[in-house]
């Protein structure tokens, strides 16, 4: 197997690290550190890369090629001189994506290799992966033998090496596509809740839980989304990194999405025997304390809709219905006097005065 990849552990001090590989452009050079990708470094010569600053002690350093397949090398056209350096430089670019493909599948059928073998199904889809990966790389042996042979006739057979590109250019897209299949075969094992979480697991162990209630609280976790507080009616997934000791963070998902999440259209919040009617809580700024506006209990029977105004009023107005549920803005109402009767909205408390030629108590 070729050789697309060198990799090293970091000490704290080291910066210049050497590649074993070949390559076009320096741009096809990439790195990552503990997976993720930088571009914190230069070139110190044609094999060597130099860290603006020395990778930490412990971490994960990838130097690897990722040969650049948006647009060849060299293009032809009928009646133009074909010129053996840009033939090689196409078909070197064709080789270097498909030695980079190759690994990728040797790596990715690996990685299925080792999935659960209570998982049939996703194994069998890994099996069918493999075999179209397989395919897919005697297709680009196939495309390489007749670029050679184009190569040999280039000076008279234009057309014989613009179909021989493209058929390589088909064989890589066959072989990326078989690589994605193969990445997508990772196997969840499905446990009830966050007690069944395994006590030894395995590296690259992978779990579904299918009652994540607690599992914000659960050790050792790291990557949890600050404010998540699991449910169940939340599966939480997860997976083991042996070098950190610890269960990675990766997604979660509602089991049902119609029970989780409000519609978009007439959304409906619904209430339950612990927190009572349905609510809506609207949180301040820094999400540590709110507003709830709550619907009637249950024993009220209530059924009505409320209909806000138009527009928001002027000072000092109050919201009146229309005893339809039709709401509208309206000065404030006043104490009113009728045939003797002094209503105030509370108690009254007053002395005997004389009102319009009689007592008013």
């Amino acid at each position: 197997m070729a050789i697309t990849q060198n990799t090293y552990t970091g000490n704290g001090s080291t910066t210049n690290y050497s590649f074993t590989f070949e390559y076009l452009e320096q741009t096809d050079v990439k790195i990552t550190l503990d997976t993720v990708a930088t571009t914190a470094f230069t070139f110190a010569n044609a094999t060597t890369i130099a860290f603006t600053t020395a990778p930490a002690s412990d971490v994960a350093i990838r130097i690897y090629r990722d040969t650049d397949i948006d647009s060849l090398s060299a293009t032809f056209f009928p009646g133009s001189a074909i010129k053996a350096e840009d033939l090689n430089s196409n078909f070197a670019q064709t080789h270097f994506a498909t030695q980079e493909t190759d690994n990728e599948i040797t790596t990715a059928i690996s990685d299925a290799a080792a999935a659960k073998t209570s998982a049939e199904s996703a194994v069998t889809k890994a099996d069918e992966a493999k075999t179209t990966a397989d395919a897919a790389d005697t297709k680009a042996d196939d495309a390489e033998t007749t670029a050679a042979s184009a190569v040999t006739t280039a000076n008279t057979a234009s057309t014989t090496a613009t179909t021989a590109n493209t058929n390589a250019t088909n064989a890589v897209n066959t072989a990326n596509a078989a690589s994605a299949a193969v990445s997508n075969a990772v196997v969840f094992t499905l446990i009830a809740d966050e007690d069944a979480i395994p006590a030894s697991p395995d590296n690259d162990d992978y779990i579904e839980i299918a009652d994540s209630t607690g599992i914000e609280d659960f050790t050792p976790l790291s990557g949890v989304p600050t404010d998540f507080e699991g449910a169940s009616g939340l599966t939480v997934r997860l997976r083991y990194d042996e070098s950190a000791t610890s269960w990675v963070w990766m997604n979660y998902f509602a089991n049902d999405s119609e029970d989780r999440y409000l519609t978009r259209n007439v959304p409906v919040v619904r209430g339950d025997a612990t927190n009572g009617s349905g609510q809506i809580t609207l949180n301040c700024e820094n999400n540590s304390h709110g507003v709830v506006i709550k619907g009637p209990p249950h024993s009220a029977a209530a059924d009505y809709t409320l209909t806000l105004p138009n527009d928001d009023g002027t000072a000092n107005q109050v919201l009146t219905t229309d005893g339809s549920g039709t709401l509208t803005w309206s000065n404030g109402g006043s104490p009113t006097i009728d045939a003797g009767n002094f209503d105030t909205g509370g108690s009254l408390v007053t002395t005997s005065q004389t009102f319009d030629g009689g007592s008013f108590d």
